[in-house]
């Protein structure tokens, strides 16, 4: 898996729904988490741990058969909690393209977390599904480097550097966001 872009400047392109995010972003509204859908059908609803109803969060979407590495402009991600949402389970069953895309991902955003489609719970002896958190990119990588000596070339060391510091910002941010407020204040 490649460490960086190809030479040269590659024309980027956004994600779907990635205007939107940044028109509102120019207009100064910074997102703290961003969705971003992996699957060929979008719209499976998409909750995450971060205060989500299924719509509280901007959502940015990516079909595997379409996505190339390095085309897309994850810049609008940055420094927001990305959840990704891998409808295909490809974190689990060795999705090249899918962990190139999380590494790319992981150069501008916050956390980048993984959920995955799987059984959430049983109701009446029927099985319920819904989006489960899988793991965080960052950890899985760390661990990767841990025993094999080397960071996976999906999350290089310079990504682990980019991503830390936003990962520290992010946490940092959220947890001002959340401070009580004094009542002399």
């Amino acid at each position: 898996m490649s460490e960086s872009a190809p030479a040269g400047k590659p024309h980027l392109k956004l994600p779907a729904y990635g205007k939107a995010l940044l028109n509102a972003r120019r207009l100064g509204e910074h997102p703290p988490v961003v969705h971003v859908i992996y699957g060929e059908e979008w719209g499976r609803g998409e909750r995450c741990g971060e205060g989500c109803d299924g719509a509280t969060h901007p959502r940015l979407a990516v079909k595997p058969s379409e996505f190339q590495p390095w085309t897309i402009d994850w810049r609008v991600v940055t420094g927001c909690l990305v959840a990704v949402f891998d409808s295909r389970e490809d974190c689990f069953n060795g999705g090249k393209r899918f962990y190139e895309m999380v590494g790319e991902i992981g150069r501008f955003a916050g956390p980048v977390h993984i959920y995955r489609w799987q059984e959430t719970g049983r109701a009446g002896g029927v099985s319920t599904t819904g989006y489960g958190l899988a793991f965080c990119a960052s950890v899985v990588a760390a661990q990767v480097a841990r025993a094999n000596g080397a960071w996976p070339g999906w999350w290089p060391i310079e990504t682990e550097r980019l991503n830390g510091e936003r990962r520290e910002r992010w946490f940092r941010l959220t947890a001002a966001r959340h401070e009580p407020v004094s009542a002399a204040a």
